[in-house]
This record gives C-alpha cells, sequence and structure tokens, in this order.
C-alpha cells in the first residue's frame, strides 16, 4: 500500500547491553532529529592505461540529537545514558523504524559504537544532546510485511 512517511514517524532504538544478541531495544527519547548517512569509499585504480574509479568499502554512520532527558525510565534512554556507553566502548545495537510500522515500511538494523557525543548546557535553553554512531559493517534493511 502506497504512503508516506515523515521523520517524525521514525524512531531511532538503541540496545545499550554490549551484549550479543543486539534486540533489547530502548527508544531514544526527545529527538529533535536522526540521519542514517551511506557512503562508499572510491578506489582509484587507474594507471596508464586509462582512468578507473571503482566503488570501495562503505562506510555507515547515525547522526542523532535531541533534548537531554535525565533519567527518561524503563525502556528509553537519552544523552546522559549514552556518554557513559560511548566512555565504555560498548557496542551498541540499533534500529531505525516507523513507531506503527505497516507493510512495505523499510526497518533498519545494525551495530556499531558511539563515536562522539555532545552535551549543550548554554543558558537560557534546553539542555541538549548530539552524538554519532560509526555503524561496524553495513546496515541491515529489511521491509515490513
Amino acid at each position: 500500500m502506497e504512503h508516506n512517511l515523515s521523520g517524525k514517524d521514525y524512531v531511532l532504538m538503541l540496545d545499550t547491553s554490549g551484549v550479543a544478541p543486539y534486540t533489547a531495544y530502548d527508544t531514544v527519547v526527545c529527538l529533535r532529529d536522526h540521519k542514517f548517512q551511506s557512503d562508499n569509499n572510491d578506489i582509484d585504480a587507474s594507471s596508464q592505461c586509462g582512468s578507473v574509479i571503482l566503488p570501495g568499502i562503505p562506510k555507515e554512520v547515525i547522526d542523532f540529537g535531541g533534548i537531554q532527558e535525565f533519567d527518561p525510565g524503563a525502556g528509553r534512554v537519552s544523552g546522559a545514558n549514552l556518554y557513559q556507553t560511548k566512555q565504555d566502548r560498548r557496542i551498541v545495537g540499533f534500529q531505525i523504524t516507523p513507531a506503527a510500522p505497516i507493510t512495505g515500511d523499510p526497518v533498519k538494523t545494525g551495530t556499531g559504537y558511539i563515536s562522539t557525543i555532545s552535551e549543550d548546557y548554554s543558558f537560557n535553553t534546553a539542555c541538549m544532546f548530539t552524538a554519532k554512531i560509526n555503524i561496524i559493517g553495513v546496515a541491515t534493511q529489511t521491509i515490513t510485511v
């Protein structure tokens, strides 16, 4: 069934336990944005015979950020929790999925690690955080049936 989704329809879920299989997902709460990016590095195989550029190894990341929620409760995770996950260098499982998936919706899953986290405690604003997950290998995309 053809339908459109907006960014607010998607959630980012993380399993920060550091223990495989990564299926005990918690919802990252109070997100303002999350972006999945997949690039292939170029391999320059050029020689005197001519210019040849080949697709190289994929590099995938998830950038996300939101309002800092302290003690977010069971089944939920926020920036303060993610800081400790980064410091512990734990592998995390991720799932990017519609909050209420229906047939035909794509769902991305995989593992990675939090490479960057930034917390903003500016005066007269909500406490914010941004983070980046470097994906190990590539994400798996499945289509909801």
